[in-house]
């Protein structure tokens, strides 16, 4: 196993000068609680790409990493990430995906706090045609969040990519569930009730709820719903009522587009 949570440090410091099939490390670009992703360069071609390898339980790899690739190669868009391939090195599979330069959603809220409207809008309409044309292709994306949308410098311009369709979920009979029915899949503050009730329970409006909940974070600074702990914040999505926007920021209209993403849906008996 290459990236461990026993040594990390020192397989992150093998891999960091690592060669990894035809790709040289270059650098290490981002971690997160379930993979790390590294900048490496072709030998041969010279083409600079970006591999994605899986923290963890190595048993799982496999079968993560072969869905991401599934799903974003049954997706035809500009803007979802493109997967390249599927390596293996010493039994440790690797993405390789095209290596994007630019900084996260989740970093320009960090710096910005919120967006203008019409600058929310420039970045998150690409993201919903990309998340509507994944829903076309029979796939569920089930993790939208900021951290999950990049913005891509090219030609003088910034290109939102949606990323990460490890926790997908693929409408196809052939292909085994990743998790079993109660296990929750997605990251909390982002996730609809049905997902929090059950992976099996999720559907095309469970990234539409995603969906929403960045667009408020984006106009407001802040998200719809927040609590101390993961029980009050999953009884609060469930519950809890909905500041509009309009309240945090007055500027904002009363009635946001609907075009772009509709108010929150909220489950039988919650309030609104």
């Amino acid at each position: 196993m290459l990236v461990g949570r026993a040594h990390a440090g020192r397989e992150r410091a093998e891999l960091d000068a690592a060669v990894v099939g035809p790709y040289r490390i270059v650098r290490e670009l981002g971690r997160g609680g379930m993979g790390v992703v590294y900048e490496a360069v072709h030998a041969q071609l010279g083409k600079r790409v970006a591999l994605k390898f899986m923290t963890g339980e190595p048993a799982a790899h496999t079968e993560r990493l072969q869905r991401e690739r599934r799903a974003a190669c049954q997706i035809r868009h500009p803007n979802v990430i493109e997967i390249l391939e599927l390596g293996d090195h010493a039994g440790t599979p690797y993405l390789v995906m095209t290596l994007l330069d630019g900084f996260t959603l989740a970093e320009l809220l960090e710096v910005s706090r919120r967006l203008p409207l019409t600058a929310a809008l420039e970045v998150l309409l690409p993201i919903v045609s990309a998340v509507c044309a994944a829903h076309a292709a029979g796939v569920l994306h089930r993790d939208l969040k900021p951290s999950n949308i990049m913005l891509a410098r090219a030609s003088g311009a910034l290109h939102p990519k949606l990323l990460d369709f490890g926790a997908s979920k693929l409408q196809d009979p052939s292909v085994a569930p990743l998790t079993q029915s109660g296990v929750l899949l997605g990251t909390l503050p982002y996730m609809a009730v049905e997902q929090l009730r059950g992976s099996k329970s999720a559907d095309a409006r469970s990234d539409q709820y995603s969906l929403a909940v960045i667009m408020y974070e984006c106009v407001t600074g802040r998200r719809p719903f927040d609590a101390p702990s993961t029980f009050e914040l999953m009884q609060a999505i469930v519950t809890a009522p909905v500041t509009p926007p309009s309240t945090l920021v007055p500027e904002l209209p009363a009635a946001p587009p609907l075009a772009v993403v509709p108010p929150l849906p909220r489950p039988p008996g919650a309030q609104s």
